[in-house]
Order: C-alpha cells, then sequence, then structure tokens
C-alpha cells in the first residue's frame, strides 16, 4: 500500500525551478531533467505530445522528489512498438535515453506513491498505458519494478569514461592497433580535407542553429523520418540555454557535420549528430566529431561522454561501454501491489 503523509503535487509547469534543480542535482540525474531544458521541449516538442505534467513530493527546501510525465500517442519513434488505441503517459520525452525518478535522498519509500501518482494522472488522461521509458536495466529500480510492471526491451545507450585518459589520443591508446591506425588515418584525411572543428556554446550563433538543425533533420530522414524537425529543434537550442553545446565540422566556413551536445557539469551528452551525405565518402565525420568532443570533455573536467543509442558496433569498437536499456510499462487499470 502507498506510504501515508506524503504530499504529492501535479502541475502544468515547473512550479519552482531552483528547487526542482536542486533534486535533480542532488539525485545525479541527467541534464535532461534540468528545468530549462524540459520547459524548453514542452514550449515546442520534437515528437507528438499531447499533455505534460511535472510530479513534486513536498514543496519548497522541503522538495524530495521530482519527475515529468508526458502524454503521448501510442508509438514508439524508434519503431519496437506501435500500437492503435488510447496514449501512453511515460516518465520522459522519447529524446532522452537515460530515465532516472530524481529523488533527493534516495528514499525508497516515495517510489509507491509516485508510480500510483503516474497512474491517477494517466487515467485522468485516459491513457492505456503508463510507466518508464528507457530506463537502464541496471537501475535500483529494477527489482521494484519486476513485480508492478511489464518489462518492455530497448536498445543500448553508449558511454565512455573519460576519468582515466587526457585526450582522445590518449584514449586511443587504449583501444586495438587496427582501430587505432584507421581512427588517426581519419583524422588525416579530415585534415587534408582542409576541414576544421569548432566548439560553439550558448549563446549560439543562429547560423550554426540552422546549420546543426538543417543537418540533423537530413540524418534522421534517411533512418527515422520526422525524429528531428528543423522549428522545434531550433526553438529547443535557442531556448535552453547554458546545456546547450553544439560541435561542427566546417570546410571553408561550410558546416558539413554537426553534434548537438548538452553539458550538464559532469557529463557531455552527444545528443544526436548530423552530417552531409557526400562527406562520408572522404572521412568519417563521426570519428573527427568524437575526437572533438572527448578532447572538449577533458578540458571542461567532464568525467563521462555519453553517446546516444545508435550506432552500436561502431562505438563499442571505438571502446564505448554499453547500457543496456528497457522500459517498464503497465495497464492504468492494473492494480498489482508492490512485493
Amino acid at each position: 500500500m502507498p506510504a501515508t503523509g506524503i504530499r504529492i503535487s501535479s502541475h502544468t509547469r515547473i512550479p519552482d525551478p531552483h528547487g526542482w534543480d536542486t533534486v535533480v542535482t542532488a539525485a545525479g540525474a541527467p541534464v535532461f531533467y534540468r528545468s530549462a531544458l524540459l520547459t524548453s521541449y514542452a514550449a515546442s516538442p520534437l515528437q507528438p505530445t499531447l499533455d505534460v505534467r511535472y510530479l513534486t513530493v513536498g514543496s519548497g527546501e522541503d522538495l524530495t522528489a521530482v519527475m515529468p510525465l508526458y502524454l503521448v500517442p501510442a508509438r514508439d519513434p524508434f519503431g519496437t512498438r506501435t500500437v492503435e488505441g488510447p496514449p501512453w503517459a511515460v516518465s520522459h520525452f522519447w529524446h532522452c535515453y537515460d530515465t532516472r525518478l530524481p529523488l533527493r535522498h534516495a528514499e525508497k519509500e516515495l517510489v509507491e506513491p509516485l508510480w500510483e501518482a503516474m497512474r491517477a494522472q494517466a487515467r485522468e488522461w485516459g491513457a492505456a498505458e503508463f510507466g518508464f521509458i528507457n530506463m537502464a536495466l541496471d537501475s535500483p529500480l529494477t527489482p521494484l519494478m519486476e513485480s508492478r510492471a511489464r518489462r518492455v526491451p530497448r536498445n543500448h545507450r553508449f558511454r565512455m569514461p573519460l576519468t582515466a585518459v587526457g585526450s582522445f589520443a590518449e584514449h586511443l591508446e587504449r583501444l586495438p592497433g587496427r582501430v587505432r591506425q584507421d581512427a588517426r588515418r581519419q583524422l588525416r584525411l579530415a585534415a587534408r580535407a582542409g576541414i576544421t572543428g569548432h566548439v560553439y556554446r550558448d549563446p549560439l550563433p543562429e547560423r550554426v542553429v540552422a546549420d546543426a538543425c538543417r543537418l540533423l533533420k537530413l540524418t534522421a530522414d534517411r533512418y527515422n523520418p520526422g525524429y528531428y524537425e528543423q522549428g522545434p529543434l531550433a526553438a529547443l537550442l535557442t531556448n535552453v540555454g547554458g546545456p546547450a553545446c553544439v560541435f561542427t565540422l566546417e570546410d571553408a566556413g561550410h558546416v558539413v557535420a554537426a553534434s548537438v551536445s548538452f553539458m550538464d557539469g559532469r557529463t557531455l551528452h552527444n545528443w544526436a549528430i548530423g552530417v552531409e551525405s557526400e562527406v562520408r565518402g572522404h572521412f568519417s565525420p563521426y570519428l573527427v566529431l568524437l575526437d572533438l568532443s572527448v578532447d572538449y570533455a577533458v578540458s571542461q573536467g567532464c568525467e563521462v561522454i555519453e553517446l546516444g543509442r545508435t550506432n552500436p558496433v561502431w562505438k563499442q569498437r571505438l571502446g564505448a561501454e554499453p547500457v543496456e536499456l528497457v522500459s517498464w510499462m503497465c495497464d492504468s487499470e492494473d492494480r498489482r501491489d508492490f512485493s
């Protein structure tokens, strides 16, 4: 049964951004939970979003847990599950690959009340299902979820620890010879082609935002049409503020590849990459962007770089570690208790 005396509130806007971010920081949750990013996304969603709520436990200095909840069509944009029928209530937007439940003091007794609050909001919305999406299988919540929800297999996300290296060149020294040699060859090819790397932070120049959005849409439309639309993406990059970071590869001022990233002080999230098709015939823009990103992340004191979900073989060959992801979904009318 839910614990008593726990006050959970549901809001259409984040009521106290500073208090919200304090909980996110204490919980070690990623940048995707920061109030600035959530607010920017809600103003111009990248995927169809029918409604959003922000759940909080406590208030003011006593705020102890926070989480967003999105009402979305019953469609997984990665294509693993799409059904006809009522929408779903999910724990984050699909573009977040690292879902958590931000608890200020890791109070597990808050999990069930929050789960029931999710259910109540889902039922109010008329959602058929609710749950956590894109959560690491090794999350502390897994034992609790196994008795309450259906496990839906997802793909993996990939991450590269940086604490033991001082540059991408040092990281390459740890890799097998063939991988190291090919990486160095790609860097030489880019240099010979006159490609230069650039790092842009907030406020992002309009030209850089436009080029990054053009390239992300161009690349996404080859594999997952509609995943990155230029208008909403431009609004997100323009409004999110400090966390935004864009890496570009340029040929005489023309942007041929771009990586949209977010910083949260200790982690650099390489969130999305877009490239012109023609450039891939001359060198690997992905490798050159990784070199640029790792060196910048190290210079900023980051401990890890997150590399997203796609292109698993290439990422693991370059030393990235896989993190298995799952979703935990439950029918809104299912009333199983935690065991």
